[in-house]
């Protein structure tokens, strides 16, 4: 899940996916996932201070598990500016 962002432009579109357990939710950072926490196809738009600070760990873990240890997988989101390489349209 790790994606190089641009400050400017810093929304995140997230992918997750589960298979076994009967759904899986974002958290982590204090922005905000549209449509929700429990859509893997969530957008993560940064706050201001994420931003600033330069990276935001997200982590997805899976819920509905029955007997099954719930699994989870942790990214960042590294937040540049405009003028690194690949901030550049």
């Amino acid at each position: 899940m790790d994606q190089v962002l641009c400050a400017n432009n810093a929304a995140a579109l997230l992918s997750g996916s589960f298979t076994v357990a009967s759904g899986a939710v974002w958290s982590g950072g204090a922005g905000t996932f549209d449509p929700s926490t429990t859509n893997m196809g969530a957008i993560y738009t940064p706050t201001a201070a994420e931003i600033a600070a330069g990276s935001v760990t997200l982590t997805l873990t899976t819920t509905g598990n029955g007997l099954c240890t719930r699994g989870h997988r942790p990214g960042a989101a590294h937040l540049h500016r405009c003028a690194h390489r690949q901030c550049r349209t």
